[in-house]
């Protein structure tokens, strides 16, 4: 049985190892390594001669077969696109990661136009740093981490707002996750209404996010909306925690509760929750402060709790893909 798999490898980390170790289920591997200049092409950042490359996936390679104690047969071929021999060859199954397994879908895709049997596709999961961020050879590069994914410099966060109970909600959760970590804080637009429901609460914080991430060098851009959301006869208080690392952003919830009558009537005088509250309890700017939850619950709970809650639920799907993909082999 053959297999196949490609890439630059051009700083070899635990995540190239994950991929050439599913590979060892077969007999014979073929490895297709960019040329120099597809390479120069795809890539931000300096890489190593083609032939430094070649030396070192071998002696990357020897060492996985070594390690594992099986024998496999081979080889490396230079490739000059993302498709290289991978539509004309004989192999049984092609290896990807999850991130790379559309490539492997157009490839079959071009072996049935021409008649050949389609790859069996073998997706590995991406592997994660200790900072719940995939392990890539860019930041390995930046030192922000080393090759087996422990993190070399504290985490940024760029908070896309100057509330102190945000920053400090967002602080008290960092610290739960992160050794060493930053916040910078800067205001930026929500770009919706000054008083949001439902789902445009959740645009506001992915706004906040998306902006704050933009006008820095941060790690993550982190943005906190709260919003009024309908459940029933009622109206609930909700925070929302948008995380955005340049590729994707996750969301998480606080706990939420019910407002009162007399709040929700002194909201439709003012179509604003924070102005109602304002005048509600004589606190000029509740919301940067303990918020209306202070207020309400008799101080029991703070606005910081809700944010907290919110950051920590919007990392969940974060910290989850690393915890499982530590446990890959």
């Amino acid at each position: 049985m053959k297999c196949i798999l490609g890439g630059t490898f051009n700083i070899l980390h635990i995540g190239h190892e994950r991929l050439l170790k599913a590979a060892l289920a077969f007999d014979e591997i073929t490895i297709g390594l960019t040329s120099d200049s597809y390479t120069k092409k795809n890539k931000a950042y300096p890489f190593v001669p083609y032939p430094e490359r070649e030396r070192n996936l071998e002696i990357f390679i020897t060492r996985i077969l070594k390690k594992s104690k099986t024998k496999r047969k081979f080889e490396i071929v230079e490739i000059n696109d993302k498709y290289g021999f991978a539509p004309q060859t004989d192999a049984d199954a092609i290896i990807v990661s999850s991130e790379t397994e559309q490539a492997a879908d157009e490839i079959n895709h071009i072996r049935k136009s021409n008649h050949r049997k389609p790859l069996r596709i073998i997706s590995v999961p991406l592997a994660y740093a200790e900072d719940c961020m995939k392990i890539s050879a860019q930041r390995i590069y930046e030192k922000k981490i080393n090759k087996n994914g422990k993190r070399l410099k504290p985490v940024i966060f760029a908070l896309g707002s100057a509330n102190p109970s945000k920053k400090q909600g967002l602080e008290k959760g960092a610290k739960k996750i992160f050794k060493k970590f930053s916040i910078h804080t800067l205001k930026v637009q929500s770009r919706i209404g000054e008083q949001p429901f439902g789902q445009e609460t959740l645009k506001g914080a992915e706004n906040r996010a998306r902006a704050a991430y933009s006008a820095t060098n941060a790690d993550f851009g982190i943005g906190f909306e709260s919003g009024l959301f309908k459940f029933g006869d009622g109206l609930y208080d909700i925070a929302i925690c948008a995380v955005f690392d340049g590729e994707r952003a996750t969301f998480g919830t606080s706990m939420g509760f019910m407002m009162p009558k007399l709040a929700i009537e002194l909201l439709n005088q003012h179509k604003d929750l924070g102005a109602a509250m304002s005048e509600l309890t004589g606190i000029d700017k509740i919301g940067y402060k303990k918020g209306a939850i202070h207020y309400l619950s008799n101080g029991i709970l703070t606005r910081q709790q809700m944010n907290e809650q919110a950051f920590l639920c919007a990392m969940i799907p974060r910290i989850s893909e690393a915890k499982n993909l530590f446990r890959y082999f």
